[in-house]
């Protein structure tokens, strides 16, 4: 890999979601981590009789909302309902409990439940059905109850 390909290789993985990135090909060996910051916000007051803006001292964290997400627990396909004649576990805006069935992943015919974690709200989901899911892949945001 020339130096080139590297730059692009950084540069695809700074515009992507990833957090880690890993490669390695003959001696070569590439790995990338990127570091999330919080978000922050400056809360400014209105204009004072001088025409000047004040900028308070204190910088507030935002809150992220409350949610929620069910990741996959093995590599395989992921299916929406027990069968293609019947209904599917989930839709979107439904109520979920804890333990409550979302979705089934098949690996070598092997037919494997995942279950919701939170009692919650579904946001929304994320994959296909009959699609193919990675370890750890985000499958289904919760609004957490």
């Amino acid at each position: 890999m020339d130096f080139k390909e590297i730059l692009e290789l950084i540069d695809a993985i700074d515009k992507s979601k990833l957090t880690k990135f890993s490669f390695k090909e003959g001696d070569t060996k590439i790995k990338i981590e990127k570091k999330t910051e919080d978000v922050t916000c400056i809360q400014q007051s209105s204009q004072n009789d001088n025409g000047d803006l004040k900028i308070k001292d204190k910088v507030d964290k935002i809150e992220p909302d409350n949610f929620e997400y069910i990741k996959s627990p093995l590599i395989g396909t992921f299916y929406t309902s027990p069968s293609p004649e019947e209904d599917v576990y989930i839709n979107v805006g439904d109520k979920v409990s804890k333990d409550q069935v979302i979705g089934i992943i098949e690996v070598m015919k092997v037919m494997n439940e995942v279950k919701c974690n939170y009692d919650g709200i579904v946001e929304e989901i994320l994959i296909n059905n009959n699609d193919t899911v990675e370890y750890g892949q985000d499958l289904v945001k919760i609004k957490v109850l």
